[in-house]
């Protein structure tokens, strides 16, 4: 945790702290889940996810490959975002995103290459944000250069904006990190490509740079 006034650091958990039990082994990426007090984390040698008491440090497996089966067992976690109204977490996991009842821990593919088609297939997708006024999840995919928008009932992909669509003016290129700006109805995106934030109309597709 780090104190955003004095920029003084502690240590909320490790493997020591509170104890050695379910401890960190190579973690990736973590979601707030303020109203539980705890943070979740995706830790990919574990092939898990872990709930983490923000007060105590206590490490918690939500969900791996036995817990609560094998079914959809994870295969390469690269980020994880909190579904609070559905009390689940969305996990990009290679190519597909799988829905973990946080209660159960049970796995649930939402979309992958074959479902609920091949439409719009994953290629090399990075990040991810919850859009939950529209029902979907948008994701950066960086081999497609684009914005994908994920329906969270059909699991249907849709390419919001890439390099054609809806013209080639500021394409992406190397699209990494995103986030989503309700106010304005676009999302703001980290390009690694051209060294840059665009903004992309969430209606359009159109892409303007920010910052380079």
């Amino acid at each position: 945790a780090v104190d955003l006034t004095t920029g003084a650091r502690n240590i909320v958990s490790n493997n020591s702290t509170p104890d050695a039990t379910n401890p960190l082994m190579s973690p990736r990426d973590v979601a707030l889940d303020s109203a539980n007090n705890r943070a979740l984390v995706i830790d990919t040698a574990l092939d898990a996810v872990l709930a983490v008491d923000l007060t105590s440090g206590v490490r918690t497996i939500i969900s791996d490959n036995t817990t609560p089966d094998a079914t959809n067992a994870f295969v390469n976690q690269q980020e994880i975002i909190l579904d609070s109204a559905n009390n689940r977490a969305l996990v990009l996991d290679f190519n597909r995103l799988l829905a973990v009842d946080l209660a159960t821990g049970a796995r649930t593919i939402v979309s992958n290459n074959s479902i609920p088609d091949a439409v719009n297939p994953f290629s090399d997708p990075q990040h991810l944000v919850l859009d939950s006024s529209s029902n979907r999840v948008l994701v950066t995919d960086r081999s497609l250069r684009a914005l994908l928008a994920v329906d969270l009932t059909s699991g249907a992909r849709t390419i919001l904006s890439d390099f054609s669509a809806p013209n080639g003016l500021n394409a992406l290129a190397n699209p990494r990190g995103l986030a989503l700006d309700t106010d304005n109805n676009r999302v703001l995106i980290v390009d690694d490509g051209t060294d840059a934030v665009l903004a992309v109309d969430l209606v359009n597709g159109q892409r303007v740079f920010l910052s380079r």
